[in-house]
């Protein structure tokens, strides 16, 4: 019933508008006529490069994510990409912040002890959205590596506050990240290959800085709040125009 509401409403409407290609593709499976792709913005007065206090000892490389502790984000397989490179004794002092809460937070800690990296690796829980800036500016190396996503807005708030990004291929993911430009797009579970581009930033500070400055500018041309919410404005307005 939930399905054939949706379907006549999306055939109903004078204009249907998505947030990203891959909803885009979705509903194109249902209408026929043109979608309007308006990607979710953000404030850059808010999302931006910060001095904060960090929840992580000082002088490790930090690799996090901000994310619900559920299967289909993926932070399992963040977890064993983690645990790889720690067994690297060529690999730099790291430690792992993950920042949400969800069902499954105490497999993920039970995973991470299974591991042995208990001890270089924070779990926050819940934390407020007034404070996510915050934790997106203690973080390095910011991981989104989902099995399934629609968009991704925590890349581009990370982006935003000037971090490299590594996605995995899949969903609204790589539309919200330049591969090698703002950060890495990886394959989908791929443990090596998500090791193997923290690794790369690990290594490279110079790398981690220029991608973060690009990713900033991406988020600047293609995601700013008050652009799209301009766009927004602007195909309403037309398409009450065309209706009266």
């Amino acid at each position: 019933m939930h399905k054939r509401i949706l379907e006549k409403n999306l055939k109903d409407a004078a204009v249907v508008m998505a947030t990203s290609e891959t909803i885009s593709q979705a509903i194109k499976k249902v209408i026929t006529y043109d979608v309007k792709i308006i990607p979710f913005g953000i404030d850059l007065t808010v999302f931006k490069k910060l001095e904060v206090k960090s929840v992580i000892e000082s002088g490790a490389i930090v690799i996090g994510t901000i994310k619900s502790m559920e299967e289909v984000y993926g932070i399992d397989v963040l977890i064993k990409a983690f645990a790889r490179l720690k067994n690297d004794k060529k690999i730099p002092s790291i430690k792992l912040l993950i920042v949400g809460s969800g069902t499954q937070t105490e497999a993920y800690k039970t995973l991470v002890t299974n591991l042995k990296i208990a001890d270089d690796v924070v779990f926050t829980g819940k934390i407020g959205y007034e404070n996510v800036v915050n934790y997106h500016n203690m973080i390095d190396i910011f991981v989104n590596v989902s099995r399934n996503e629609s968009f991704g807005v925590s890349v581009i708030e990370a982006a935003a506050c000037e971090k490299p990004v590594i996605v995995s291929n899949v969903g609204g993911l790589p539309f919200v990240v330049q591969d090698k430009i703002t950060g890495f797009v990886v394959g989908i579970e791929n443990i090596e290959e998500i090791a193997n581009a923290i690794e790369q930033l690990i290594k490279n500070e110079e790398m981690r800085i220029s991608m973060g400055q690009a990713g900033r500018a991406f988020v600047a041309s293609a995601f700013e709040l008050n652009k799209n919410t301009d766009e927004l404005l602007r195909i309403y307005n037309q398409t009450l125009e065309v209706k009266s």
